[in-house]
């Protein structure tokens, strides 16, 4: 059995609500959180798709036991989160 990857969803807008139902569908993923700015977003977020939220986009990245992040924030944001 393979392990399943764990994703965190960065940004929680428009776009971002369509990517993940289709990541916990997936069967090589295990668990799947968001995180927003706006932290009013990122709980209904949760509440909407029943997944936890992780703290910030930094703690994501230390996080071990998140595997991928999938950035859907602003499209100006986009290299500065890549390069971190």
């Amino acid at each position: 059995m393979r392990a399943k990857m764990n994703i965190a969803v960065i940004g929680c807008g428009r776009f971002s609500r369509f990517f993940i139902e289709l990541f916990k569908l997936h069967p090589d993923v295990g668990q799947v959180y968001v995180c927003d700015l706006i932290k009013s977003r990122e709980e209904e977020f949760c509440k909407m798709f029943g997944v936890p939220a992780v703290e910030s986009f930094e703690a994501a990245l230390k996080d071990n036991s998140i595997n991928a992040v999938a950035i859907f924030t602003q499209r100006e944001t986009h290299g500065p989160l890549v390069i971190k």
